[in-house]
């Protein structure tokens, strides 16, 4: 059996930022998160334990923020797909260019290798 690490085509980079996350809709107030991981195709964060896992929906789309210094945010609109233990899974669907880019030199930097994100960016290109 493949792991699901194994089976990931996105090169995932660890993070530990805090994060809002609110759905869609904007009918109920964003909730603070901590993100664990960003890739070029979702993110993961883990939910604090005072707030109702209730608040997620899978299949439904949230808008998701995150800083990773006084200048510099992420803004994306993701879509729940898997809850476990208090840790959310988003695929991402639409981020703007000023965060792509940031997302793209943030995991360019982490990486080390220029290839293996040169070809991660041509899957992506290729899915879309």
């Amino acid at each position: 059996m493949i792991s699901p690490q194994n089976r990931r085509r996105y090169s995932r980079i660890e993070l530990f930022q805090f994060g809002k996350i609110q759905s869609k809709d904007g009918l109920r107030p964003a909730l603070l998160v901590r993100i664990i991981d960003v890739s070029l195709k979702g993110v993961l964060v883990e939910v604090e334990r005072n707030h109702d896992l209730n608040e997620f929906f899978i299949g439904s789309t949230y808008k998701i923020e995150y800083s990773l210094d006084s200048n510099t945010q992420i803004k994306l609109d993701g879509v729940c797909r898997h809850i476990r233990d208090r840790k959310v899974g988003f695929e991402c669907i639409h981020i703007d260019l000023a965060s792509i880019s940031t997302l793209r030199r943030l995991i360019e930097l982490n990486l080390g290798e220029a290839n293996l994100l040169n070809r991660e960016l041509r899957e992506l290109s290729n899915i879309e």
